[in-house]
């Protein structure tokens, strides 16, 4: 009878999967999760840098010929290769040391987040009343903020907006140098598409570009140096697209894949992402490539336009009261000709076939604020951007291209002879709405 037993238990030890096994003290099937604050210990890539592994996290998660996971160990001889501070000066280093790993790229990545998170919190752009608009494409910052007291709605100390350019086309250029290092090469001024940017409340400028992303100064307009997506705000990477919600808490949302990331106004994760897409627009499918925020008007609620793969269109409208209150002053709700209603999504647009002469592929997007509590609405196409504003439901463009401006707007098929083309070009001067002029690239 004992043997028997023993037998059982031997055999139940070998069908339990050590995934079952594994608590929160461990990294088993945890390998790269997002940092999530108040856990036990954690997994993340990062966590060597800041002490917070769980115990197995070297034997789970790292392996012998890569630096993925060991940036920030202390040196230990016998290793195949390694991933300490001073490895390059030794020639020791794994291979994608650079990748992981280079100061020159990450900087201190321990501290990568903060400058991002300071600006956001630093100089969050207030919420502002309800007022006329002008037209359909000046939406309004519908939600009242805490500094409406002030002249102009602005927070003491705060940093003034990007400046519009005269002709009211252009997002204001934000001054490029050149860059060092050994991702200098495949940075900004290259002709692949943006992956996705967004405009913080204080009007900072975020671009995603492959496994980096790049913050542009609202003051300076200086573009600071790359970041790596991962190590900064916690989100895989490279993303499919990113946009910023208009309204006073300005939530950020990352898609990639089948799902999202929700980050708050200062550029934290928020509890609980990533989470399916589905579960945050209900019904949204199939492959996003962009997103274009706006804000809600006297006769329209808050918006997202997604663009899909196939140059489909889709827009979601956010349930009135689906964000919290801009203050704890209490005061009447503001008036509007929408019902409440549960997140609605719209039908899909077939771009080709209902928007004559609007670009496609739209590969990125962008909703930047302005003075007054507007908004200014840019779509990327390839190598170009177009201002556009809202029409009832859909998108139009706000101007022709510049005469000046001959190039065909790219699809998908041309990307990969852009390169070609660009260098039997290389003498011509870009046109004035391409993104190579907005990011004034030698």
């Amino acid at each position: 009878m004992m043997e028997a037993s023993v037998c059982f238990l031997l055999l139940l030890s070998l069908a339990l999967r050590p995934s079952d096994a594994a608590g929160p003290g461990s990294c088993v099937g945890r390998c790269g999760e997002v940092f999530t604050r108040g856990q036990q210990c954690t997994c993340d890539f990062s966590c060597l840098r800041h002490n917070e592994c769980c115990q197995d996290f070297q034997a789970a998660c790292t392996t012998d010929q890569s630096c993925q996971g060991r940036c920030g160990e202390t040196f230990s001889r016998g290793r195949v290769c390694e991933c300490d501070a001073q490895c390059s000066q030794y020639s020791t280093c794994c291979h994608d040391y650079q990748l992981h790993c280079d100061a020159g790229v990450s900087g201190s990545l321990s501290r990568t987040a903060q400058p991002l998170r300071a600006a956001a919190t630093g100089h969050r752009r207030p919420g502002r009343g309800r007022g006329d608009s002008h037209s359909e494409s000046e939406e309004r910052y519908s939600a009242r903020g805490p500094c409406s007291r002030y002249p102009r709605g602005q927070c003491p100390g705060s940093i003034r907006q990007l400046t519009a350019s005269s002709s009211g086309r252009a997002p204001a250029a934000p001054t490029t140098q050149p860059q060092q290092g050994p991702l200098a090469g495949g940075t900004l001024c290259s002709d692949s598409p943006l992956d996705g940017l967004t405009a913080l409340s204080n009007g900072t400028v975020l671009m995603f570009k492959g496994e980096l992303l790049w913050s542009v100064d609202p003051a300076s307009r200086s573009v600071g140096g790359p970041r790596r997506i991962t190590h900064t705000l916690g989100v895989s990477s490279p993303i499919d697209t990113v946009f910023t919600r208009c309204n006073c808490h300005a939530h950020t949302y990352i898609i990639t894949g089948d799902q999202v990331w929700r980050l708050d106004g200062n550029m934290v994760m928020e509890p609980g992402y990533p989470r399916p897409l589905t579960s945050e627009f209900p019904g949204l499918t199939g492959s996003i490539r962009a997103a274009l925020a706006v804000p809600a008007s006297r006769s329209s609620p808050e918006s997202v336009y997604f663009f899909k793969s196939g140059d489909i269109m889709q827009r979601f409208s956010f349930p009135a009261g689906s964000a919290p209150p801009c203050s704890n002053t209490p005061g009447p709700p503001p008036k509007t000709r929408f019902t409440r209603q549960a997140g609605l999504l719209g039908a899909e647009v077939n771009i080709r076939v209902s928007l004559k002469g609007f670009p496609s592929p739209v590969t990125s997007a962008l909703s930047r604020p302005q003075r007054g509590g507007l908004f200014e609405h840019y779509v990327f196409s390839g190598p170009l951007f177009f201002s556009v504003h809202i029409s009832g439901d859909l998108l139009v463009l706000t101007a022709s291209p510049p005469p000046a401006a001959p190039l065909p707007i790219l699809s998908p098929v041309v990307y990969s002879d852009f390169a070609n083309m660009a260098a039997q070009n290389a003498n011509t001067p870009p046109p004035a709405n391409s993104i190579r002029a907005w990011l004034r690239c030698p």
